[in-house]
């Protein structure tokens, strides 16, 4: 855990050291969530793909399509179709590797996008969400890496960014489900924490006086992850 730890500090450091600000796109969740759906994917027969426990039975293009279409899903104020649709049928596919590298990447640059920008978003839900994906995204490149050593450092920057920030402390709603902002960041994290291709970051670690909110937040990952994802 004490290595862990202190990867997971010096991810923070690296951010907290060489932080820039910029002019940021705004991205309406609303807008985001209408494409959802389409033709050959509404509603139901999501529904049915997940009761067939996310088999998809058609060629490896439509399969892709459908995925890059699940991640305007992430932004549904539905917790069934958020949470229980897109997010687990991304989850499982990503686990079972079954894209190739460039269409990983893809996915890397839309998603890093969301979290790079400005969401205007009354639920709160498609930011923590779309860094959720994220983590599974990075658990892929773990695993199997497809991340060249620049994009890999742009995801460290990008998730050590939004953890500092984070300001939206919701959890559980009654109409759209959970929305876990610090405890989605933390999933990131910690998968960043556990890539070997990382590790070389514990020879940036020392010791400093961090802001209270740093601290609270890198205190916060590390309790919230979970060592077997």
């Amino acid at each position: 855990m004490n290595k862990m730890l202190a990867t997971v500090i010096a991810l923070f450091n690296v951010l907290a050291l060489s932080a820039t600000v910029c002019a940021k796109v705004t991205i309406n969740a609303a807008d985001v969530s209408a494409h959802c759906f389409s033709p050959p994917w509404q509603k139901q027969a999501l529904i049915a793909l997940k009761k067939d426990d996310f088999a998809f039975k058609g060629s490896a293009s439509e399969h892709k399509k459908l995925a890059a279409q699940l991640l305007n899903c992430l932004a549904s104020p539905d917790s069934k179709i958020r949470d229980g649709i897109a997010f687990e049928g991304l989850s499982q596919w990503f686990r079972a590797n079954k894209f190739d590298s460039s269409f990983y990447n893809l996915m890397f640059d839309r998603l890093t996008a969301v979290i790079g920008a400005t969401v205007n978003d009354r639920h709160g839900v498609y930011l923590p969400f779309s860094v959720l994906t994220l983590s599974e995204l990075a658990r892929v490149d773990r695993k199997a890496p497809f991340l060249t050593a620049k994009r890999r450092q742009q995801l460290v920057n990008i998730a050590s960014d939004y953890l500092i920030n984070v300001n939206d402390y919701r959890g559980f709603d009654n109409r759209v489900g959970w929305r876990h902002g610090v405890a989605h960041g933390a999933d990131l994290m910690l998968q960043l924490a556990l890539n070997p291709a990382l590790t070389s970051l514990n020879s940036m670690f020392y010791s400093a006086h961090y802001p209270v909110k740093l601290y609270l937040t890198i205190t916060t990952t590390i309790s919230m992850a979970n060592p077997s994802a």
